[in-house]
């Protein structure tokens, strides 16, 4: 019997339908995510994302700005990532939040909606 409702909760899971019966579910003790929990990035993930970015910003103001820059993990549809120092964090939350948003969906294959980034100090 266990087993039986084990694969049922994993066949709710991945159905899109049951994402939109998540209050059903609920009231009948099914547990849903709705977004998928935390999960660290890899090497090649964060190295991708740095590629495009580098791309995007450019060789002097990437060098200027991003050095040192890790993408850590991913929270629902919030993307944190470090940076070397306080004024570095700030400048590319402002100047490049949209177009990190817009890579790490196409590299990570999952929405990204907002990016927050941490100094280093506050690690």
């Amino acid at each position: 019997m266990q087993a039986a409702m084990g694969r049922e909760y994993a066949i709710n899971i991945v159905r899109p339908a049951a994402r939109a019966s998540a209050a059903h579910a609920l009231a009948f003790g099914r547990c849903i995510p709705m977004f998928p929990v935390m999960m660290k990035l890899s090497l090649v993930e964060d190295q991708a994302i740095q590629a495009r970015i580098a791309f995007i910003a450019g060789a002097e103001t990437f060098d200027r700005i991003f050095a040192g820059i890790r993408f850590d993990e991913v929270d629902g549809n919030l993307l944190f990532a470090i940076a070397r120092d306080e004024d570095c964090a700030a400048e590319i939350e402002d100047a490049f939040s949209h177009q990190l948003a817009v890579v790490a969906t196409q590299v990570l294959g999952q929405s990204v909606d907002v990016v927050v980034v941490l100094p280093k100090v506050l690690q």
